[in-house]
């Protein structure tokens, strides 16, 4: 068993490699509109899974705003959640 401090180590590794290949905003936002049905809608709708922010204002925001749609769009787009 890790203990929680390795258990961190490896998170913020594969969080880093995450933000290294993040997308751009422009490429996010067209990877959004190939997964999800209502795109124009999907991105104005507050969404729990975003801590009840619309995707749109993370989507225009920063490097970590953008890793958590990127996630949720990856999560959806595998079909692990809607």
């Amino acid at each position: 068993m890790m203990s929680p401090l390795v258990c961190r180590m490896h998170r913020e590794v594969f969080m880093a490699q995450q933000v290294f290949n993040l997308p751009t905003t422009e490429e996010l936002k067209k990877e959004i509109e190939e997964v999800v049905l209502d795109a124009p809608n999907w991105l104005l709708t507050p969404n729990d899974q975003l801590g009840g922010r619309q995707p749109i204002e993370l989507v225009n925001g920063g490097e970590e705003d953008r890793l958590q749609v990127y996630n949720l769009i990856k999560a959806i787009e595998h079909g692990m959640m809607t």
